[in-house]
């Protein structure tokens, strides 16, 4: 029986969506979060039913470093034995990468053997992601040079991921000239960041499953409510893409023979209606659980290499009202039809708002509102 670990706090949607895809199948799920005392027990909250209920067990572990990152992970190779462990969280996985034969031959391994650390840094750092995708005829935001005074909205972004005071976390986004006289007078390191134009735009996530570049399974969504710039999905439905844009991705991921799980960013411009890529996550992804309601199951399809008969009809919408008190005038933003009401016919189901999470949401939902 296979034994699978879970980063539990890399993210929290798309964990709870991989144990509820995994349910009744041959296989141990362990959780991994870090942290101690009350802090850690916060942490665990989401999967207590099924700690409760014995059918996880939780660990703790450490990523204050990458050598206690490893040790963490050998020790816990030591308690259940060899284990294969899910692509969530960009720091984590990259740890994994760059030390995969390292951790290999104690008999950890990370689900996506076929991709190296260069592989997936291509895909998920921000300029050479832009530059792969116009080298297959993809259409991305113009890079630009470093503006000197404001005069419209524009991105500031890390070239590379890296966890240094002097380098963004996240793609900042420059609406004014006050937004921009901080920017410029903040101790960011330019060098290490380029800057494209804004794209205004509706959102779309084209999500996939590749062996050795060739599709396995496929999802696709429009994003209908999203955190400010450009955060967490709120609420998204699923979407029929042109086919015409999801060729181009494919191609793009057969030529580079891309291999494991996938969520690609578009956003179709409001003055010309073209698809632009926006971003690469080559792993697990927040709104995991939208495809699985609907019958698209990536998880299985990537620890099993198994997958069920797509649905006739999608029926389920999806939404994450714990993201929603970050927002301020929410309905004189968004609209009333848009909070409540259902779209064609889809019903939406909340990631938390479930039998086996009920607890995390009512708590949840109170640490917003206090919050708020």
């Amino acid at each position: 029986m296979t034994n699978l670990l879970l980063f539990g706090d890399a993210n929290s949607r798309a964990c709870i969506a991989s144990i509820r895809a995994l349910k009744g199948k041959n296989c141990r799920i362990h959780i991994a979060v870090q942290g101690g005392g009350l802090s850690w027990m916060y942490r665990v909250l989401p999967y207590a039913y099924y700690w409760l209920t014995r059918k996880v067990r939780v660990f703790s572990y450490s990523s204050t470093t990458e050598a206690c990152f490893l040790a963490s992970l050998d020790s816990l190779r030591r308690l259940i034995g060899a284990f294969s462990v899910l692509p969530m969280g960009e720091s984590l996985v990259r740890t994994m990468l760059k030390n995969h034969e390292k951790l290999s031959k104690k008999g950890i391994f990370l689900i996506s053997p076929a991709i190296t650390y260069n592989e997936y840094c291509q895909l998920s750092n921000k300029e050479s992601f832009c530059r792969l995708c116009e080298s297959y005829g993809i259409a991305a935001p113009k890079i630009i040079k470093m503006p000197s005074r404001f005069a419209q909205s524009y991105l500031c972004k890390p070239k590379e991921y890296g966890v240094h005071k002097t380098v963004l976390t996240a793609p900042m986004l420059v609406r004014n000239g006050a937004e921009h006289d901080c920017l410029i007078n903040s101790e960011i390191d330019f060098n290490r960041h380029f800057f494209q134009e804004y794209i205004e735009g509706e959102s779309y996530y084209y999500c996939a499953l590749f062996r050795k570049g060739a599709k396995q399974l496929h999802f696709s969504q429009k994003n209908l409510i999203q955190q400010p710039k450009g955060k967490s999905i709120i609420k998204a439905i699923p979407y029929d893409l042109d086919a015409g844009v999801i060729d181009k991705i494919d191609s793009m991921m057969r030529g580079i023979s891309y291999d494991g799980v996938m969520m690609f960013e578009l956003r179709k411009t409001n003055n010309t209606g073209q698809f632009v890529a926006i971003e690469c996550n080559p792993r697990l992804w927040g709104p995991l659980q939208l495809p699985l309601d609907n019958n698209v199951n990536f998880v299985t399809g990537l620890v099993f290499g198994k997958f069920d008969e797509p649905a006739e009809r999608y029926k389920y919408g999806y939404v994450w009202s714990g993201g929603l008190p970050i927002f301020k005038n929410s309905f004189d933003q968004y609209g009333y039809q848009v909070w409540v009401g259902g779209a064609n016919g889809l019903r939406f189901l909340d990631i938390w708002k479930r039998f086996d999470t009920l607890i995390y949401y009512l708590i949840d939902r109170i640490h917003g509102l206090i919050k708020k």
